[in-house]
């Protein structure tokens, strides 16, 4: 997977948003990371996209241990995306930065478009009661 705009076949930069928070998890507070579609329309582009990346469905349970291929990095007040050669960035919260001190995070990734509003994140989530977004557990440095 080296080019994620060629492996999906859509531009990746104009219709995938992402988001970061900090939020609980039966170990701890970690990094939690939403890729989410800009616009209707990929919803199986965004289911193909989880299942390489090892992602299972739904937001219940434990998340799995990810085969490697996405990381999150948080420095200089940026948290960084990278799957493959393709990457994106966001700016860090403080919140954001110390819970990446867990060395863990959450990757999830929602089939459904969002307009990205914070206050509608858990509306997004359960949207579908879980079924149409993925999670994955994936290293954060």
């Amino acid at each position: 997977m080296e080019n994620l705009n060629w492996w999906l076949g859509l531009d990746t930069d104009r219709l995938i948003g992402m988001t970061g928070w900090a939020g609980q998890t039966p170990e701890g507070e970690v990094p939690f990371v939403l890729l989410y579609p800009l616009q209707g329309g990929l919803e199986a582009d965004m289911r193909r996209l989880a299942s390489v990346l090892g992602l299972a469905v739904g937001a219940d349970g434990a998340p799995p241990q990810t085969p490697g291929l996405a990381s999150v990095t948080v420095a200089g007040g940026w948290v960084r995306l990278r799957i493959g050669e393709w990457s994106t960035e966001i700016p860090s919260s403080p919140e954001f930065a110390d819970a990446a001190q867990a060395g863990w995070g959450v990757l999830v990734v929602g089939e459904r478009a969002w307009s990205g509003t914070s206050a509608q994140l858990d509306g997004y989530l359960a949207a579908g009661g879980f079924h149409a977004v993925h999670h994955g557990r994936i290293p954060v440095g």
